[in-house]
């Protein structure tokens, strides 16, 4: 059976560069960010992510973190072979404690992307910040996270049986779309061995 071939997002927009879809700043009392904001590595992380102007990076950042909460709640971890003490857990707590008191548009922009991921009672919490924020400036597709339809959904089988391709069309309420190829390999109990995505 022929793999898909791997798809590749990227940047559609050159660095330090405005996507046009940014919106101009609302009524309220925010202001400039704070220097202060500069010393947390994730605010950088996040503007980036932005700044390729579409869902894809933000919400890529977005499933690691629910991905660690996911991870606390196993009885052996799966994101680490390293033999001896297991690290401190990062679990939903965790991550509303260290986003939810920090007002920066960048951790509101994480927030929205959060937010499908997130199980209740977070979730809820997560909202009422979102809710609070509605002013602060930030593009239009950040704020539209959740507004997302599946378009198309295919499966690629293989005649012995040993694995499937499932691929997946999705778009959203600004006209972004975005196609997820997995690879389910049927020989290991089903085991999801490869997983791409690509713009469009």
């Amino acid at each position: 059976m022929s793999r898909p071939k791997k798809r590749t997002g990227g940047r559609v927009t050159p660095m330090a560069t405005r996507p046009s879809n940014w919106e101009e700043r609302g009524p309220g009392p925010h202001r400039p960010l704070p220097a202060a904001a500069e010393d947390l590595p994730i605010v950088g992380e996040v503007r980036a992510a932005m700044e390729v102007g579409h869902p894809l990076a933000l919400l890529s950042m977005a499933s690691s973190f629910a991905e660690l909460a996911a991870d606390s709640e196993r009885a052996r971890s799966m994101l680490s072979d390293e033999p001896g003490e297991r690290p401190p857990p990062v679990t939903w707590e965790t991550i509303c404690d260290l986003f939810l008191e920090v007002d920066f548009p960048e951790v509101t922009a994480l927030l929205h992307a959060l937010a499908p991921f997130a199980p209740e009672p977070w979730v809820s919490q997560i909202r009422l910040q979102l809710e609070l924020r509605r002013l602060q400036p930030l593009p239009s597709w950040v704020r539209s996270l959740e507004k997302v339809q599946v378009t198309e959904a295919w499966e690629q089988g293989d005649v012995l049986g040993d694995g499937e391709n499932l691929l997946l069309g999705a778009r959203w309420s600004t006209g972004d779309e975005l196609t997820a190829v997995t690879y389910v390999d049927h020989n290991v109990g089903g085991l999801v061995k490869e997983f791409f995505t690509g713009l469009g």
